[in-house]
């Protein structure tokens, strides 16, 4: 019989590597932050999904301040390799954007 992969709900927490002031000077008011998020976002989801060779269910959870929080839902196996890959900065996101944390979301 196969056994069936539990699959977990995680958070990933992605942001402007610099200060605010930084992304001011970068990109001036020629484009809004929210436009660079969501590209971010777009990028997030193709690299993950690139490197684990599957299609991946991405959805945006939730916004913290200038923290947008990604909620993925990934193996036990590809979360680890994910970390792993984000550990050796495997995850090169074009507008400065980092993976700031990720964990696994708990059920209440």
């Amino acid at each position: 019989m196969a056994k069936i992969k539990e699959i977990l709900n995680i958070l990933i927490n992605i942001r402007y590597k610099f200060s605010m002031n930084k992304f001011e000077e970068t990109y001036g008011e020629s484009i809004s932050y929210s436009r660079i998020e969501q590209e971010s976002y777009i990028e997030l989801k193709d690299m993950v999904v690139n490197e684990l060779e599957r299609k991946v269910k991405f959805r945006k959870h939730e916004r913290v301040g200038m923290i947008l929080i990604v909620r993925a839902e990934l193996t036990d196996k590809e979360f680890k390799k994910v970390i792993e890959l984000n550990n050796k900065n495997s995850f090169p996101f074009f507008s400065n954007f980092i993976i700031s944390k990720m964990e696994v979301l708990k059920n209440k």
